[in-house]
């Protein structure tokens, strides 16, 4: 399975974030790792590195490495998937408190944990399209 960078919704702002994690301008202060419904999931809070700039701690939910796998296959189903992969930084919103990014963050960890079941289905119907598509092309072959 490849690892690839997907960016969705606000671009510019993911970009500038990613960019950001990749210059190390963050680090991570804290991480609690919780399940729902059997599932793992990361809950990461992180900070700027540089002092002045303490006041833009974001919370992000991530993928524990038990968990890695269903992430994986979820991907494999929906390959722009944000499944347990998601950050408060992208939310412009001065009054958001630690305490509300990380419920939002075990909210959205949640959803997707609950979206499990429609995963499948979305599965099963890309299985069914698949079948009759061979089965048209059998028709082609001599």
């Amino acid at each position: 399975m490849k690892n690839k960078l997907k960016i969705k919704g606000d671009e510019e702002r993911m970009a500038s974030w990613v960019e950001r994690l990749i210059r190390k301008e963050f680090i991570s202060d804290y991480e609690l790792k919780s399940d729902y419904k059997g599932v793992k999931y990361l809950i990461k809070v992180s900070s700027p590195m540089s002092p002045e700039k303490i006041t833009e701690c974001y919370v992000s939910v991530d993928c524990p490495e038990e968990t890695k796998p269903l992430k994986e296959l979820v991907d494999e189903i929906d390959e722009y998937s944000d499944f347990l992969w998601h950050a408060t930084i992208y939310i412009s919103d001065d009054k958001k408190t630690l305490n509300k990014q990380i419920e939002l963050c075990h909210k959205w960890a949640k959803e997707d944990i609950d979206s499990l079941p429609d995963k499948i289905k979305e599965a099963e119907a890309k299985i069914k399209k698949i079948q009759g598509i061979i089965q048209g092309l059998k028709k082609f072959r001599k």
